[in-house]
């Protein structure tokens, strides 16, 4: 016969290093606890249903924990009882879809998660209910259209991305709804005016489509004045430089973002320019996994996290083999070097492409790794691998 598990009061129990043990006992807590939290405990660990509730007695979360982490869909509440948080986890990483709500119960965003990265199109609203943004990832990367609306619900900006570079055209509308710019890879430009002087019709030739913009304002040169080809070009670049300062102001000021918890990507002037870069900082395992899944990629780009981490693990497994083989082999014995050479060859390559894309990354060529055999060279090469990320680097984007 299976004996009962007891049940107690979560206040009588005590964690210590993440295990739970029930008061004056030394023994991991087994059984179902009612109060604060109700589940079941096994070998101290919460495993299976639980309830958490707040003070007031209002249900605080729910969801199913497989020796502590979370697994199934999570319910987070507040403390007036509504739904904050709706997602999906495996082992404590969210995978699947999930939902975000304001204190009011309002939608705040949404999406879904595989593999532990963004995937899909995510959403984000406002407190009245009102779309933000609307934006496509692909395997945690922005990739396809890429929407942000006013409050009121009027489009403000549209375009698409693809690699998490903008592509394309993108369109900036007013709170009305009229289109104010356009940036992208513009061909021509032609002005106008009205018979009034008030009104600048200008037509922009992406390609083969044209579209026609209303703008109030007067401008000095004549209807009749002609401009050539390369005064056109070299006034597109200045008015494409300052589009640029426009948009680098407009994310600084907040007016053009992604909402920080999610959509992490750093929109700023290098994006408006074609070309953007984002440096996410790598935990240890991460970048072991990057560094050895590009065992030999010599293009590309590393940051600081990435590279040293990488080089911590390096050293680690190479003291490890020289530990290992004096622990086998004695002093003069010649097999007491082939397992530390092993791990140096192994190592040899991946890391030699780490120190090149870490390199590009302040942008200069991996071949300045080189001077390292002049020994006085290690000094310079370790002031770079320790500079952070340059945008002197953006021509090894990949």
């Amino acid at each position: 016969m299976t004996e009962k598990m007891p049940t107690i009061s979560y206040d009588d129990l005590l964690e210590r290093n993440g295990i739970t043990y029930k008061k004056f006992s030394n023994d991991p807590f087994n059984g179902s606890v009612e109060g604060r939290i109700k589940g079941t405990f096994k070998n101290g660990l919460l495993d299976g249903y639980f309830e958490e509730y707040f003070e007031n007695g209002q249900l605080k979360s729910t969801g199913t924990l497989r020796d502590n982490l979370k697994n199934g869909v999570f319910k987070e509440y507040n403390e007036d009882g509504l739904l904050k948080l709706k997602a999906t986890y495996e082992n404590d990483w969210i995978e699947g879809d999930f939902e975000e709500y304001f204190d009011n119960g309002q939608l705040e965003s949404n999406g879904t998660f595989r593999i532990r990265q963004k995937h899909g199109i995510f959403e984000s609203y406002y407190k009245n209910g009102q779309l933000e943004s609307k934006v496509t990832f692909k395997d945690d990367q922005l990739d396809g259209d890429f929407e942000q609306y006013f409050e009121n619900g009027q489009l403000k900006l549209k375009g698409i991305i693809k690699n998490n570079k903008m592509h394309g055209t993108f369109q900036e509308y007013n709170d009305k709804g009229e289109i104010i710019d356009r940036y992208g890879q513009r061909i021509s430009v032609e002005q106008n005016l009205d018979k009034w002087g008030n009104n600048i019709k200008k037509k922009e030739h992406y390609g083969p489509e044209k579209t026609t913009l209303i703008r109030p304002g007067k401008v000095e040169e004549s209807v009749e004045e002609k401009k050539s080809d390369h005064e056109v070009s070299k006034s597109y670049d200045e008015s494409a430089r300052e589009s640029i300062k426009t948009k680098e102001a407009m994310v600084s000021a907040g007016k053009i973002t992604l909402k920080d918890k999610y959509f992490s990507e750093n929109i700023g002037d290098d994006f408006y320019s074609g070309r953007t870069y984002t440096v996410k900082p790598m935990s240890f395992p991460n970048a072991v996994t990057e560094c050895m899944t590009k065992y030999a990629t010599f293009s590309g780009r590393a940051s600081r996290s990435e590279f040293w981490w990488f080089y911590l693990f390096v050293t680690l497994m190479s003291w490890g083999s020289n530990v290992a083989s004096a622990s086998m082999f004695s002093p003069r014995d010649p097999l007491a070097d082939i397992l530390p050479l092993i791990v140096s060859l192994a190592f040899a390559v991946p890391s030699f492409s780490a120190n090149c894309r870490r390199l590009h990354d302040i942008g200069k060529s991996g071949w300045w790794q080189l001077i390292a055999f002049t020994i006085i060279g290690i000094i310079p090469l370790v002031i770079w691998y320790a500079t952070n990320t340059k945008t002197k680097g953006d021509k090894f984007n990949t």
